[in-house]
């Protein structure tokens, strides 16, 4: 018996496809977002801990500070894009900086948990950018510890919370998708907008260059 094809009979087709293309999406969103929970970065931590001569858990809590930034920068797209995410006056940008020498590592990192590379510059750490990033990250993980997250600028909190209203965009979880709960909320990205390493810490050559001290063959 042959197969009756009618109206109804196509939209249901089209449909499924459209809900298994969804899944799909959603599948490799949750899988990004454990690894920026979850890639081992222990060569790094391990080489940040020594450089800055930290006890274990003080050289975990830089590491899980950065992977939270990270997230801001990882996830799709959003408001954030068009208006650079700026990374802290604190050792979170240190930490990068040492990611950044592990090349291979990093690289991984970044495909595994944003499908793109993100290049570090802090030359995007304008006071409002700043501030943009602050205001995300107490979206979506709660208060900041000021050790790691300064307080901003109450001008720029002001101007960023202003111009979000105006309809340049939310930073809450709801309008990311991702969970604001615990360490593994969903962020906007600003990391296509960060050009070359460089910035206030004279570049990545602070540490011998990007490519260089390559984390033993990384």
């Amino acid at each position: 018996m042959s197969a009756i094809w009618g109206p109804g009979t196509l939209i249901l087709a089209s449909w499924a496809t459209i809900a298994a293309w969804g899944g799909h999406l959603l599948n490799k969103r949750q899988k990004r977002l454990r690894a920026v929970f979850a890639h081992d970065l222990s060569l790094a931590t391990e080489r940040f801990r020594k450089r800055y001569d930290l006890d274990a858990a003080g050289a975990a809590f830089w590491e899980q500070e950065f992977r939270r930034y990270f997230g801001l920068l990882a996830a799709p797209p959003g408001w954030a894009a068009k208006q650079p995410l700026g990374a802290p006056d604190s050792l979170v940008d240190d930490y990068w900086h040492e990611l950044v020498l592990c090349t291979a590592l990093y690289a991984a990192y970044c495909r595994a948990s944003a499908g793109r590379f993100i290049h570090h510059h802090v030359g995007a750490g304008s006071a409002e950018a700043y501030a943009r990033t602050w205001i995300a990250y107490k979206a979506c993980y709660g208060a900041p510890d000021p050790l790691a997250w300064p307080a901003p600028s109450p001008l720029a909190v002001a101007w960023v919370s202003k111009t979000r209203s105006d309809g340049g965009g939310a930073t809450d979880s709801s309008s990311t998708g991702w969970d604001s709960g615990g360490s593994q909320g969903h962020h906007h990205g600003g990391g296509d907008g960060h050009g070359h390493c460089g910035g206030g810490h004279g570049g990545c050559g602070g540490h011998g260059g990007c490519g260089g001290g390559s984390c033993g063959g990384h």
